[in-house]
Parts: C-alpha cells; sequence; structure tokens
C-alpha cells in the first residue's frame, strides 16, 4: 500500500518530537531505560555546577545532575536535584560532595558512602559537603611558598634600598648634570651649525650653477668627439703614408746620384773644382798684397804711367 505525503510527514513530526524529547531529558539526566530514583542536595553555592554532570561512586558514574532551582525559602541557597541508578543504595550519614573534576571537566558531585542499615529513599534530601579539589590544594600549598617568596623579596627589597638608594641618587644625579651639560653644548654649538648649514647650502647652488655652466661645454665636445669620430682619418693617413713614401723614393734617387740634385750631392768634381777655385784666389790676394802696382797705378797728375 503506497503511503501518502501527509502520513510521511506526520510520522516524521511524531519521530522527531520523541527524539527531542527523550534527548532533552537524557539531557536533565533522566534515563528512561534504567530504573533510578530522584534526591535533592542543597548548597550556597554550586560554582558552577552544570546539568547533566556526573555523579560520581567510587570513581564510576552512577547518575546525572538534574534541575538546579532556588530554594523557596528565601535563604537564595540552591536546590540541585540528581538521578541516581535504582540499585545503588546510598545510607544514611552519606554524603554528596561537590569537587572539581579535574583541571578541564568543570565540576561534578562523588557520594561518600558510610556503612549501615538505614538507606535514603527517592525524594530524601542528602547532606551536602565541598571539597575544593586540584584548585584548593594548589592554593593550599602554593600559601605557604609565596609566604616565603614574600618574605625573600621583601628582605630583598630592604637591602637594595639600603645599599643602592645612594648610588641611585648620584646617578640620577650626573644624569641630570650630563643633561643640562648636553643642552648647553647644543645651544652653543648651534650659531656654527647654522653657519655649516648655510655653507653646505651654498656649495651645493655653487655646484648647481657649474653644472649648469658645464653642460654647454660637455656637449661642444661631445660635438667635437662627434666630428672627429666622423671625419675621414683613414683617407688622411693614407695620404701621409704615400707622401712619405714618395719622399723617401726621391731621398733614394739623390743617393744614387740620379738627377742634377743626386749628381751635385754625390759628384767630387764639384769640390775640387771649388778648391781649385779657393786656391787661385788665395794666390792672387797675396799676390796683389805683394805687388800692388801690378795692379793698381797711382799718377800725382791724374796720369797713368805705362
Amino acid at each position: 500500500m503506497e503511503l501518502s505525503k501527509e502520513f510521511k510527514v506526520g510520522a516524521f513530526t511524531i519521530i522527531a518530537l520523541v527524539t527531542f524529547f527523550f534527548g532533552y531529558n537524557y539531557l536533565k539526566g533522566t534515563d528512561f531505560f534504567n530504573a533510578s530514583k530522584r534526591y535533592y542536595l542543597v548548597y550556597e553555592n554550586i560554582d558552577g555546577l552544570a546539568q547533566a554532570s556526573d555523579v560520581i561512586l567510587n570513581g564510576l558514574p552512577v547518575g546525572k545532575v538534574g534541575d538546579r532551582t532556588m530554594m523557596d525559602d528565601g535563604s537564595n541557597r540552591i536546590k540541585v536535584t540528581i538521578v541516581v541508578q535504582k540499585n545503588v543504595r546510598i545510607t544514611k550519614g552519606s554524603y554528596a560532595v561537590l569537587f572539581d573534576n579535574g583541571l578541564l571537566g568543570g565540576k561534578a558531585l562523588k557520594l561518600e558512602l558510610v556503612s549501615g542499615n538505614d538507606a535514603y529513599e527517592g525524594g530524601d534530601f542528602i547532606p551536602t559537603k565541598v571539597d575544593g579539589g586540584i584548585t584548593k590544594q594548589f592554593t593550599d600549598n602554593a600559601k605557604p611558598i609565596l609566604a616565603k617568596v614574600d618574605s625573600a623579596l621583601y628582605k630583598f627589597n630592604r637591602i637594595i634600598d639600603e645599599k643602592t638608594d645612594t648610588a641611585i641618587q648620584n646617578i640620577l644625579s650626573n644624569l641630570e648634570a650630563t643633561s643640562l651639560s648636553l643642552n648647553t653644548l647644543i645651544k652653543n654649538a648651534d650659531p656654527k651649525l647654522q653657519a655649516t648649514l648655510g655653507n653646505i647650502s651654498s656649495l651645493s647652488a655653487s655646484l648647481v650653477q657649474t653644472e649648469r655652466k658645464l653642460k654647454p661645454i660637455l656637449e661642444k665636445m661631445n660635438g667635437v668627439a662627434d666630428s672627429l669620430q666622423k671625419a675621414n682619418i683613414a683617407q688622411t693617413v693614407g695620404n701621409a703614408n704615400k707622401a712619405i713614401t714618395e719622399l723617401h723614393q726621391v731621398l733614394a734617387k739623390v743617393n744614387n746620384g740620379e738627377g742634377s740634385l743626386g749628381k751635385l750631392v754625390n759628384s767630387d768634381s764639384l769640390h775640387n773644382s771649388l778648391n781649385t777655385t779657393v786656391k787661385d784666389l788665395d794666390k792672387l790676394f797675396l799676390d796683389i798684397q805683394e805687388h800692388p802696382k801690378r795692379y793698381i797705378h797711382f799718377s800725382v797728375f791724374g796720369r797713368k804711367e805705362k
């Protein structure tokens, strides 16, 4: 038989409500599948005890914490409901102890049972105790240590105060004097610093002007370099080499006695003729000095003797 959509939606809704009801009551500490009993506890301060926290007996969870409400007597005490398995027999004189369930476990309850024949019935109030747990133990153990540390620090401070107070005062005085000296030095050096800064500013301005003047010169030098680079230097060098080669050829011909210049340079006849001429002229001059009358004739009356 095919089920309608309405039936499916209704069935799903009922299942969800039942699941929510059982889950909510389970978180409250109600166990529907195991027989249990309810007991009540009264505390001045539950210190963050959460609903559904464990109720422990000899290290084994045997129940859960249920509702937590204020007492109706106006005492501002807190009434805590616990749900414990039915097979757990809580004898009279036993205690429900609030303690720290580990460093991160939060608060929990544990049952400390005493031997006896009479037992509490469901709905009875069970006496309570508060155990400081690890935090209280740590605090108790730390108190003597902290006292000793505090005493040692006090003695140390006294020693420091007695022996270093004068030194600290001297240091502060020296620092103050140094500060005053430094201020005086800065005031005295301020004009010099201003003058130095002014000179640096002037130098910077001069460098800027020099750069502006050098820029056209550098541009001209670049132009000259470009002109030299563009000039036909190879052709000029070739012409010079050619002229030097031709000059070598002319000098070679002169040395070989070729041409008029070569004959004039290499021939001895001209030299001999010149020597002979010089000797003849020397003889003529000597003869003129010895016999001037042979060459020059004088007359008192202006007549030459023949």
